[in-house]
């Protein structure tokens, strides 16, 4: 569990008890519903998304495609925005006792926000994360969907791909494959190289991680994260446990299984391109603590 302090300004926070949280990610699907899941607790209120003013999670099963660009367009002026004044925003949607948010911020933006901005009263953070594999193709998938409909994201994904692609992958599929690489393929290029250099940094921090597909599948892991977020303080009945497993609408990537069936749906050479990022960033050690599988690859 990582524990920091912030201020709140106008707030007594330290008086009234109350505390706050971060669950730090990237995807939306299931983040969407654990935001939603978590609001409707009677003690909590809770945000979705890189957005200010925070705005609660509505009664769809997940954010809308408008929402969604309207987070990525706008993630860059988010994120010159204080923490605390975020948790600010959140605390001024409803009376609680824990506010927090879920799918703003990676774990390692939180660390370099922290250091950054003298945080004084107290937060706690978790971070869920995903097998690469279910993450790559989500990731892919999204940056279609962007390529398709975000004209700022559509300027910049060749600068964006050329910044992040690893050299070394590119000359290694060049003389093996003999392709020419295509738009779509550059997209999955840029999200190979871009989920493990994101990864890496956040499992260097002390933020503890959450893998997803054990998240959305054992209540027992729910409420382990629901004490670390709600500082020991909060109650859930069984009732409230078993309406969260018996709605929530879990994306299917989330599921350990599927990223077996995920990289057997890749061409030979994306294949290729995994197997030769998976040694360059040593997987199997870089994901040992959450126990996934790379035995297929």
């Amino acid at each position: 569990m990582n524990d920091v302090t912030m201020k709140l300004s106008g707030t007594t926070a330290s008086k009234t008890g109350e505390n706050f949280f971060l669950i730090t990610s990237y995807g939306r699907t299931a983040t969407f519903w654990i935001a939603k899941k978590l609001n409707e607790h009677p003690d909590i209120v809770c945000s979705h998304g890189p957005i200010y003013p925070p705005v609660l999670p509505g009664k769809e099963d997940s954010p809308s495609d408008n929402l969604v660009l309207e987070m990525h367009r706008n993630l860059d002026t988010f994120l010159k925005t204080p923490i605390e004044k975020v948790l600010e925003g959140v605390r001024q949607l409803g009376r609680a006792k824990i506010y927090g948010n879920v799918h703003a911020y990676s774990a390692n933006s939180v660390k370099i926000m922290i250091n950054s901005n003298m945080i004084q009263s107290k937060l706690n953070v978790v971070n869920l994360i995903r097998h690469p594999v279910t993450r790559i193709e989500s990731f892919k998938n999204r940056f279609h969907y962007e390529l398709m409909h975000n004209m700022y994201f559509r300027n910049k994904v060749n600068d964006y791909a050329r910044d992040v692609v690893d050299k070394e992958l590119m000359n290694y599929l060049k003389d093996r494959c003999k392709i020419n690489f295509s738009a779509n393929d550059t997209l999955f290029l840029y999200a190979l190289c871009l989920v493990p250099f994101n990864d890496a940094l956040d499992l260097k921090t002390d933020i503890v991680s959450i893998p997803m597909e054990r998240l959305t599948k054992e209540p027992e892991v729910f409420c382990w994260m629901f004490n670390i977020i709600s500082h020991g303080s909060l109650r859930m009945d069984s009732n409230y446990l078993a309406e969260i497993y018996f709605q929530g609408r879990l994306n299917v990537l989330s599921e350990e299984k599927s990223a077996i069936a995920t990289y057997f749906s890749w061409q030979d050479w994306m294949r290729d391109a995994f197997h030769f990022v998976a040694q360059k960033y040593n997987f199997p050690a870089m994901y040992n603590k959450l126990h996934y599988d790379f035995s297929f690859v």
